[in-house]
């Protein structure tokens, strides 16, 4: 479930209410780091950004505020502000 198709799969399951928004579905997402590299390379030509995007902003929305995880921590607050 950590590569692109089963994050599509996860997604698709949540649209369709086959599954909840879980702890377990978070996870999956938010090991992803959108970098959208994997859109470049697909055959289908599948927005995989798009659809990580509304997968999180549904997390947002039914989950509440994420408490941050390191790595977003770091983007956000140490690397990219400090950029020339």
């Amino acid at each position: 479930m950590d590569s692109p198709r089963g994050r599509l799969l996860l997604i698709k399951a949540v649209a369709e209410e086959k599954i909840p928004v879980s702890d377990r579905f978070a996870l999956h997402m938010e090991r992803c780091l959108v970098c959208r590299a994997c859109e470049t390379v697909c055959p289908s030509g599948v927005k995989f950004g798009r659809a990580m995007e509304a997968a999180r902003a549904v997390m947002r929305r039914v989950r509440g505020k994420p408490n941050g995880h390191f790595v977003q921590r770091v983007l956000l607050k140490w690397i990219i502000p400090h950029t020339n």
